[in-house]
Formats: C-alpha cells, structure tokens, sequence
C-alpha cells in the first residue's frame, strides 16, 4: 500500500511517505516550470494543458518513489518499472469511458432527441454520473479508501496553512478536508466546459464525434483550467463559486477524515515544500508567493 502525500511549490516540490517501518520518509526537489523554459505556455489555454503533463509526469516519479518506500519491506514489491505501463493503461481506460461510452449511448438515442443542446446535456451528464459512480464504488475499497484519507490530509494541511495557522496537528485537525483548487473540481469543470465546447460541433457520426472529443481535449482543459485559477481570487467571481459546487460536492467521495499518522505525513510534506522554498526565495531574493493546492 503506498502511503504518502506530495506537495508542490513554486520552486520546489516535497513527498513525505510513511515506510513499512513506520518512519516519514521526506523527499524534496527542486522543480523546473515549463513556463520557463517556453514563456508561451504561460499564455491563456495553452497554460492549462502545460500544468496537467507537468503534473502527470511528477506524479509519476512522486509514485515510484513512494511505491519504493511503502514496499521496501514487502516479500513481492511493486517495481517502478511497472508504472508507466500501468499509467498508460490507465489512461486507455479513462479515455474509454469518459469519451467512448457517452458517444455510443449518445449515438443510440441521437435520432430520438431533435435538440443538440439536449444532446450534449445527456452527454455531460452521463460522464458525471460515470464519474461519480466509479468514485463511490472505489472508495469502498481499502486501499482505495487510504487513499482518500490521505487526499483530505493533503487539504486540511493546505487549509491550515492559508489560514495563517501554524502547521501543528491541534491546528490542522480543525480544518475540513475540502479545497477549492482541488483536482476533483478541475475534472468537473472539465465535464462542464465539455458540454458547451462539444455541443458547437452538432450531432457528427459516432467515430467523428469521438475522434471531435480527442482533438478538442486540450482546449477544453485549457479552459476548465482557467476557471480552477480564479477559485482563489479574493474575492472570487460568483460564477465561479456556482460552477465550482459541484466539484466540491463531489470530494465529499473524494476525501476522507484522516487518522493522526496520516496528518502526520501531510504536514512533513507541506512543510518540507514551504521550508524549501522559503530557503530558495532568500537565497535569490524572490518575492515570496501564494502556495497553490497540489
């Protein structure tokens, strides 16, 4: 089981894993933006898809690391080596589910429903209803449920931390397990902002309609992205806060009340990112920043 938690600054990056032998383990690295190295993909939409393969590929070496720490003393450990193909398929199995299966049942039912903005309504809905679905039905699994409790450690440290409150356990044991920047709420808004972009393209055949989906993914991240960016704006946009519920509605599946060691985890990492930050932005005389939810 791996059990762990990564934090991500501006500069650095931090994973704190609990090991088989009971000890916290911390790592930290210093991080290199995208942005950069291409200046352009700090542009609007472009951003968005830049943050996700930032994000997809340190957490890959953030998995491996903490498989390597939760299995150093496990009789058949999970090798690194098999995440990738584990990630690609992973990755194969999401796009047929979120993209593939809504099309099919949308193209049996298509000649039955005159409006296209119905259509496509159906099409949301049906992704949210998968996507909640197979949520609930995970999180009925142990491990799956470990998980959980470690994603709302992760976020009742954040919460405490941007409330100015020191990082002691005492403090962030008061801090609900919700955050607004949170990934469910960038896949929700992903879903929304599909139902728009999609719905401009008509009713195309079934294998134009998916092949339409794929190549208008990136888009649809960018712009799911740039309505996630604005859920920290003081004060925030009311649409924004309206388009946001039902992410947060949803984490209510995504996260679970930790016990004590799993808070314990949490607050190594955050505060291994914010020590080392910190030391960095002294170092070069940057001005300090807001530290973004992972």
């Amino acid at each position: 089981m791996v059990e762990g938690v990564m934090m991500k600054g501006k500069h650095y990056y931090a994973i704190a894993v609990r090991s088989s032998d009971g000890e916290i383990s911390v790592r930290k690295e210093r991080v290199e933006s995208w942005f950069n190295r291409w200046p352009i993909l700090r542009r609007p939409l472009l951003r968005g898809c830049a943050v996700l393969w930032e994000m997809l590929i340190l957490g890959l070496r953030c998995l491996e690391y903490s498989v390597q720490q939760a299995n150093s003393g496990a009789a058949e450990p999970v090798t690194a080596k098999d995440l990738p193909a584990a990630l690609a398929k992973l990755l194969i199995v999401v796009g047929a589910l979120f993209v593939v299966v809504p099309a099919i049942v949308v193209g049996l039912v298509q000649n039955s429903l005159s409006s296209n903005i119905g259509l496509n309504i159906l099409e949301g809905t049906i992704r949210m209803l998968l996507l909640t679905g197979s949520v609930a039905v995970l999180g009925r699994l142990p491990h799956v449920r470990r998980m959980f409790q470690y994603h709302g450690a992760e976020h009742m440290a954040i919460n405490c931390w941007e409330a100015r409150r020191t990082l002691k356990l005492s403090h962030v044991r008061q801090f609900a397990p919700i955050q607004g920047r949170c990934g469910t709420n960038f896949w929700v808004l992903v879903i929304l902002v599909s139902m728009v972009v999609f719905g401009m393209f008509g009713r195309p055949p079934l294998g134009l309609r998916i092949l339409t989906h794929l190549a208008l993914a990136p888009l649809v991240v960018g712009l799911a992205f740039e309505v996630i960016r604005l859920a920290g704006a003081e004060p925030q946009p009311l649409w924004v806060g309206i388009l946001l519920k039902p992410g947060l509605l949803l984490q209510y599946l995504t996260t679970a009340h930790p016990d004590e060691q799993q808070l314990e985890v949490a607050v190594a990492a955050l505060q291994a990112v914010i020590d080392a930050d910190k030391q960095y932005q002294a170092e070069r005389k940057v001005i300090p920043f807001p530290l973004p939810a992972s």
